[in-house]
């Protein structure tokens, strides 16, 4: 019985109801869109394979390695396969279109990323001009390229104007790698810096290294940093999901900032719920005299108060639940064709709706808190005087 009074009392006051809804729905809403944004960020350090590593130098990945590090790496015990890569940075038009640009030594790149696909013909043509560069399906679907077009870059790290036609357009076949990426060949870039910058030539900004046995990760890492102690330029090597992890928290600030504006809004839609349960309590004083005086427990108002409460959070939250999805596919596209290189996927977490119901739930509970004490602390009598 109590229950049908609960809802009843929701559907007294149609506006303010509704309006907190909304407002609950909207919280829950953004809540959703940034606990995604924060989970996509790391996305893309969890699905990669497990036999690869990465070597950069120790101080920082901004320092360069000497490109003859590859024959010692390669001649370690347990390394399969060993690649590198540099990144090129520059600028495309005027810079507004950002995406990732990396200087490859193609054959062994290819070979070590099975996941990035090109057609026969295609990976031939890339492999054979070293002013060829691939991009990501994505890429080439935003900027409107094609097989054939000469992309112009201006160089930032490596001054000058840059030139490169597209022989490839490649897609992948694991959801967290980036389809929004550049790859061009890196004896492209180390001809121009024998030419400008001898102090740089020669170098790379990281190895990549496919081991025989994944479960010797560590002591093949350990193996390879040995190798290099007390040399110029000491490494440091990690599996690619580590350093892809590291990678996500060098933006670290960002990513706090978000989780903490994600827990803001939700004291926020703690405050709607108490405040609109505050007013329905102050509105209700006479009525809750009369049950007094009638002989209802404090456990039956209690139920009252925390049933409507927790109602009015609960519809708010399967609402914001219901328009996340809609809402996560536009907001996803936006910035995987827009951010490509840091969210190559953008998903709603399976467990997001069973995870709201609960933080509804405790909101719609906290938020009657103190209307429900306000309501026990009121005599009777104070009571049956108010006028709501």
């Amino acid at each position: 019985m109590l229950l049908r009074y609960v809802i009843r009392n929701l559907a007294r006051h149609p506006l303010r109801a509704t309006l907190t809804i909304l407002a609950m729905s909207i919280i829950i809403l953004a809540f959703g869109l940034l606990r995604t944004t924060v989970a996509s960020w790391y996305a893309d350090s969890l699905g990669t394979p497990p036999d690869r590593l990465r070597t950069r130098h120790a101080v920082s990945i901004s320092f360069q390695l000497p490109v003859i590090y590859q024959q010692r790496i390669a001649s370690v015990p347990g390394v399969a396969g060993i690649s590198y890569a540099n990144w090129f940075g520059g600028r495309w038009k005027d810079g507004k279109a950002f995406f990732p640009r990396y200087a490859v030594e193609p054959v062994s790149y290819l070979e070590l990323h099975p996941e990035i696909q090109l057609s026969p013909s295609q990976r031939e043509a890339f492999l054979r001009d070293r002013r060829a560069c691939i991009v990501g399906r994505k890429l080439a679907d935003k900027l409107g390229w094609d097989v054939g077009d000469i992309v112009r870059l201006q160089g930032s790290l490596y001054p000058g104007d840059w030139e490169f036609t597209i022989r490839g357009i490649y897609s992948t076949t694991s959801p967290t790698t980036d389809e929004g990426s550049l790859y061009l060949h890196w004896v492209a870039i180390d001809e121009q810096r024998r030419i400008e910058d001898r102090d740089r030539a020669g170098t790379v900004g990281w190895f990549v290294i496919r081991m025989a046995n994944p479960e010797q990760a560590a002591q093949i890492s350990e193996a390879i940093d040995r190798t290099f102690t007390n040399s110029m330029a000491e490494t440091r090597t990690e599996t690619e999901q580590a350093f892809r992890a590291n990678m996500a928290t060098m933006s670290g600030a960002v990513i706090r900032a978000i989780e903490i504006m994600s827990f803001l809004i939700l004291g926020i839609s703690l405050l709607i719920v108490a405040n609109a349960m505050a007013m329905t309590v102050r509105e209700r004083h006479h009525e809750y005299g009369i049950l007094k005086t009638l002989g209802f427990r404090a456990s039956h108002l209690g139920f009252l108060i925390f049933g409507e409460s927790v109602c009015l959070a609960l519809f708010g939250g399967i609402l914001g639940v219901v328009l996340t999805y809609p809402a996560s596919k536009g907001f996803g596209m936006f910035l995987t064709s827009n951010f490509g290189g840091f969210f190559a996927t953008f998903e709603l977490p399976v467990q997001l709706p069973v995870l709201v119901i609960l933080i509804s739930v405790g909101i719609g509970l906290l938020g009657a808190v103190i209307p429900f004490f306000l309501c026990l602390r009121s005599r009777i009598r104070d009571e049956l005087r108010h006028v709501g």
